[in-house]
């Protein structure tokens, strides 16, 4: 009874061994994986560094149109076709 336990024991321990193998080296393996998951790693941190650039371009945006009285009417002016008194907007064609 105990030479059959050791058997099926190292018989066990060895289709493991042979399948962790097999799973490492095998082209859609861990290796494999590993480096897809890297790369995807690689470009989500492009993307979070271009965002963070963005971010920063916006924030002074708003830091000048709540701090800056002439940044906020060249806002208005552009966007609203606002106007002082007595002025004329002309609006061309792009």
């Amino acid at each position: 009874m105990m030479v059959g336990v050791r058997a099926l024991f190292l018989l066990s321990c060895l289709a493991l061994t042979a399948a962790y193998g097999w799973w490492v080296t095998h082209p859609m393996g861990a290796q494999r994986h590993y480096k897809q998951l890297r790369a995807q790693i690689t470009k989500q941190e492009q993307k979070n560094h271009q965002a963070r650039k963005e971010n920063d371009v916006l924030r002074r945006k708003i830091m000048a149109l709540r701090y800056d009285q002439r940044a906020a009417e060249q806002a208005a002016r552009d966007h609203l076709f606002l106007a002082k008194p007595n002025e004329v907007v002309v609006i061309c064609p792009k």
